[in-house]
């Protein structure tokens, strides 16, 4: 006997169909009020006047707002594929300035990590799917890019990814806090220091 489908998925397939570019104004003004509000202050009622959405089509979508903003978390800031460039600069590079990681890096992203880290005694709620949603999977690309790299003979065995993580984290939170953008030079900046760190040959 088939499973009994769940509360979620009856929803979603009960009415009239999904619009998918409903689905994604929703999603978009979401991002950009919680980058330019924060999570406290961006409401359901904000995300339906910038996305020119009716209210009570989000509320079919979604319970809670906490549940509108996990998903577009999960939807915008996803990692792409572990980049495989042949070097460790080269995947590094990749990491930091392809997909995902270039909007962490912009002001929108770096905002949304700020924002997140301000509201963690108020929304405690956020810091899981922080981990789960943003740091967790970039950390585990490097893992695999750090792997690589001692294959190649580039690094030693030795080099901890939780240490680059945080670098790389560390300076995308310093620059949010600071109301400050991660420019090229920068970036550029930050992949020497994070080589030099681990010990490029």
């Amino acid at each position: 006997m088939p499973d009994k489908p769940s509360q979620s998925e009856t929803t979603v397939t009960r009415g009239r169909p999904r619009n998918p570019e409903a689905d994604r104004a929703i999603l978009q003004a979401t991002i950009e009020l919680l980058s330019e509000l924060g999570y406290s202050a961006m409401s359901i009622e904000g995300v339906a006047s910038r996305s020119g959405v009716a209210k009570t089509t989000i509320y079919r979508r979604f319970d809670t707002k906490l549940e509108l903003v996990l998903t577009a978390m999960n939807r915008t800031l996803a990692v792409d594929e572990v980049p495989d460039t042949g070097s460790l600069r080269g995947d590094i590079k990749a990491l930091i300035t392809g997909g995902s990681g270039m909007l962490i890096l912009s002001g929108r992203g770096a905002a949304i990590v700020g924002t997140l880290l301000v509201e963690r005694e108020k929304n405690p709620e956020l810091l899981e799917p922080f981990r789960r949603l943003i740091y967790e999977p970039r950390q585990r690309q490097i893992r695999v890019i750090l792997e690589r790299a001692r294959e190649r003979g580039e690094i030693d065995g030795g080099v901890d990814p939780n240490f680059i993580a945080a670098s790389m984290f560390g300076s995308v939170v310093a620059a949010a806090l600071g109301g400050q953008v991660i420019d090229k030079k920068a970036v550029a900046r930050l992949i020497d220091n994070i080589c030099r760190s681990i010990g490029e040959s």
